[in-house]
């Protein structure tokens, strides 16, 4: 083997092995390691230019055209995407301002139209003018980026709060997990870990931050039929997907292809998932290999436009 290769080789094990923050055990599934292999295939993929399915659903707006060819609902766009100075608030008495692109919730403000300016029913904070409200959302956000205002999910009329947001781990069409997250004010949560069957179960994470007296939704199976449905049309083997429960029916969010501290799971729950996700794998190459996913239409769902 060409010296210059096995240099290159021997610099990218140092590099993949600083970057652990858990010792993996080879033998057993992990759901750690797994993400790690998807992160460098994303990276790789954006080398050579090339558009992967996890890409592809990555982008909020397409994403939410993808969940609406599906049936299932979506917040409507108030106004936007355009760069800060030329986006317009919308006539409603409260909705959402958000980035196009972000993690985290960054820049994103839950505003609701008092007197002559705009509070964020989260925080409190008072913007006493468009232009202000703006500033606070983009300051928030690294890059200079696009944003977009959209009806805003409430468990009110009035605006005065948000439904809980539930975070669906989905394993090509298998969900494995669900993280029940409550917004508190002052930009705090409070979160509830539930099994396929909406248990309560410990993970290892959040663990000063357990709420067990959050609701289970209403519209339980509504919810985890919507997330399979989603995760069984997108070929990937994982993908998060964010679900509000609404008066109607389930809200879509968002997909999240690589979560935030995937790491950080307890040692059961990062084999249990990451067996999960080989299986899925597992699954998906043999439903390509055979046909039976077509992806042809799910690359014409990504291409609709409203």
């Amino acid at each position: 083997m060409p010296v210059a290769i096995t240099s290159r080789l021997a610099a990218a094990r140092i590099n993949s092995e600083a970057r652990r923050s858990r010792q993996i055990d080879a033998q057993d599934p992990s759901f750690t390691y797994m993400i790690r292999k998807s992160q460098g295939a994303w990276q790789l993929a954006r080398k050579l230019k090339t558009l992967t399915p996890l890409q592809a659903v990555d982008h909020k707006l397409d994403s939410a055209r993808f969940a609406y060819a599906l049936g299932i609902r979506t917040p409507r766009i108030l106004s936007g995407p355009a760069p800060i100075p030329e986006l317009e608030a919308p006539h409603s008495s409260h909705f959402t301002l958000k980035p196009l692109r972000g993690t985290s919730s960054k820049g994103v403000l839950l505003l609701k139209r008092e007197k002559e300016g705009f509070r964020d029913i989260l925080s409190g904070a008072f913007h006493p003018s468009w232009q202000s409200a703006c500033k606070a959302a983009s300051a928030e956000v690294k890059h200079n980026s696009i944003f977009y205002t959209e009806e805003m999910i409430t468990e009110d009329d009035r605006g005065e709060s948000c439904p809980d947001d539930f975070k669906f781990y989905c394993f090509y069409g298998v969900v494995g997990l669900i993280l029940q997250k409550r917004r508190l004010n002052g930009g705090h949560a409070s979160f509830r870990w539930l099994d396929p069957s909406w248990k309560p179960v410990e993970t290892g994470r959040y663990t000063n931050r357990i709420d067990p007296n959050l609701p289970t939704p209403k519209r339980k199976d509504d919810l985890l039929a919507a997330a399979e449905l989603l995760s069984s049309s997108i070929p990937t083997p994982f993908l998060r997907i964010d679900l509000y429960s609404g008066n109607q029916g389930p809200v879509f969010g968002e997909f999240t292809p690589h979560p935030g501290d995937f790491h950080t799971f307890s040692k059961e729950w990062d084999v249990a998932l990451g067996t999960l996700y080989e299986e899925a794998s597992t699954r998906l190459q043999l439903d390509l290999l055979h046909e039976k996913f077509d992806l042809k239409q799910f690359w014409a769902r990504i291409a609709e436009r409203a």
